[in-house]
């Protein structure tokens, strides 16, 4: 008898090596087969007897164990790092504190529109809104220059719209200086003018925070400090059943928006143990002390069989260092 490669003699297993004609001998072998393992199983026995006259006769026959068992599993497990190798639950947010008696040389904002009652800062605000002030929607004009230079060094020049990124000075070759002040306009009308303080220094008044709102503009990085963190999410995927499968499912959550990943996988048809790997790169504010939570769920088809499903969570919770006190006078009469 030989399977797997393996031949074994089960002559002896024979008492009585004499048949006659229509004669019968049985022979049994007990195994254990494995049902939940796709692999074929042949069994292949050759006989040879010698007659009294004549030339010996040989006989062979085989035997094919097919399992074909329904275990479709996938797994599919969420990582996420920054562009250092950091795991992303574990990225400390800065000190939000931009002035700490050096100079600042550079500060990044969000544009995020609207008008200059929605100002959220510490310093003696100088904002104005011209026409109705700038609206959330359609694409501003921002233009910011040094005050402290002589000739209003211009700092940045760009069309924006809500939601981009204002970084100044958008050049390496200027500096920042002790004050910028900023206009905003749109279809060629003036919308907003607004002061910033960046001398970072200490003293009243002066003060910069991260967060900081100064009309359109807020603050999410100031030199070495910042908010937003580029981060990559990996979803990897993997047959961890026995039999071969077509991932149809690739769909992640999170803040509420589902969108599918699918087409991301080029090659949806995964053998025993194979994985596919998905990344999505994203930017975390990690100023914003809120769960964020991102939730992939997998299905996969088997060649027989029913669908197998599988879901994995990833959390990140940061947790900013904001620690703000503000303190004012005011004096009146007894009337």
């Amino acid at each position: 008898r030989t399977r797997d490669g393996d031949t074994a003699s089960f002559l002896n297993e024979i008492d009585d090596k004499t048949l006659e004609f229509g004669d019968t001998r049985i022979v049994l072998e007990e195994d254990v087969l494995d049902v939940c393992i796709e692999e074929e199983i042949v069994t292949v026995i050759t006989a040879e007897a010698d007659p009294e006259e004549g030339d010996p006769c040989i006989d062979v026959d085989e035997y094919v164990i097919n399992p074909r068992p329904e275990g479709c599993r996938v797994d599919v497990e969420v990582t996420c790092e920054d562009d250092d190798g950091t795991n992303c639950a574990d990225i400390e947010a800065p000190s939000p504190q931009c002035n700490n008696g050096e100079e600042i040389t550079t500060i990044t904002f969000t544009y995020i529109g609207g008008l200059c009652d929605q100002s959220s800062n510490t310093q003696e605000d100088v904002c104005e809104d011209f026409n109705n002030g700038p609206s959330n929607t359609g694409r501003s004009r921002i233009i910011c220059v040094s005050e402290t230079s002589d000739n209003l060094e211009e700092l940045f020049n760009e069309d924006v719209e809500v939601g981009d990124k204002v970084t100044i000075p958008s050049s390496a070759s200027t500096n920042l200086g002790g004050e910028i002040i900023c206009e905003i306009s749109q279809d060629n009308e003036k919308k907003q003018s607004l002061k910033i303080v960046t001398s970072g220094d200490n003293e009243p008044n002066d003060d910069l925070f991260l967060k900081d709102i100064f009309g359109s503009l807020q603050v999410e990085s100031c030199d070495e400090k910042d908010c937003l963190v580029s981060i990559t999410y990996t979803y990897t995927l993997e047959n961890v059943g026995q039999s071969p499968m077509e991932i149809t499912v690739l769909d992640r959550t999170r803040d509420g928006d589902t969108i599918s990943l699918l087409d991301k996988i080029e090659d949806k048809t995964l053998e025993f143990g194979e994985t596919r790997v998905v990344p999505e790169e994203d930017v975390l504010d990690v100023c914003v002390e809120e769960d964020i939570v991102t939730t992939v769920s997998a299905e996969a088809d088997p060649e027989e069989g029913d669908p197998c499903v599988d879901v994995d969570e990833y959390v990140i919770n940061p947790k900013p260092k904001f620690c703000r006190v503000d303190v004012e006078i005011t004096c009146v009469d007894d009337d």
